[in-house]
């Protein structure tokens, strides 16, 4: 069964500013209601609770691209691009149904924490939904996508990550 890690969003009034815009703020409470909406399809919020981890926001980073308005339909795209023992990051894009312009894309990185604030296991539920960690794979090649472009990276092993970058024109 495959999993839809997509969600439709409609804009309204007052998620924009007095230029009919909508702003910042909105906008991170948009790519955060499509999060949650998408965890409740698979294990939902219970998953955190019953191993008494939060997902606490440790870094957020949001780039604009196009304007929406009061009406527009945005498909929020929510993919993992990095699970560690404590931590998983993902990115979100937000695209204009009618004509698909990614009018935003948004990174988060967590950090689960329990109820005294100190860092604890992502639940494994969690970590199913999304897949498996791709740093363990044996190999292969996973498509990241960056500031609206598609990159290919070609992942091996564990542990820390080592990045080699190839000469022009090369492509591996």
């Amino acid at each position: 069964m495959a999993i839809d890690l997509s969600v439709d969003l409609t804009v309204y009034p007052d998620d924009c500013d007095l230029y009919g815009r909508v702003n910042q703020a909105s906008f991170v409470q948009l790519f955060e209601r499509a999060r949650w909406i998408t965890l409740d399809r698979g294990p939902g919020i219970e998953a955190f609770r019953l191993h008494d981890a939060w997902p606490a926001v440790r870094k957020a980073s949001v780039e604009y691209y196009a304007g929406a308005q009061p009406g527009d339909r945005l498909r929020f795209d929510t993919s993992l691009t990095h699970l560690g023992q404590t931590s998983f990051t993902l990115h979100q894009t937000a695209r204009r149904d009618r004509d698909r312009t990614l009018v935003a894309e948004a990174e988060f990185v967590f950090v689960c924490i329990d109820k005294n604030g100190r860092p604890t296991a992502v639940p494994e539920a969690v970590s199913r939904y999304f897949g498996t960690r791709p740093s363990v794979r044996a190999g292969g090649t996973q498509h990241v996508v960056v500031r609206g472009v598609t990159t290919a990276v070609d992942e091996h092993g564990d542990g820390p990550a080592l990045l080699f970058v190839h000469g022009f024109p090369l492509d591996r």
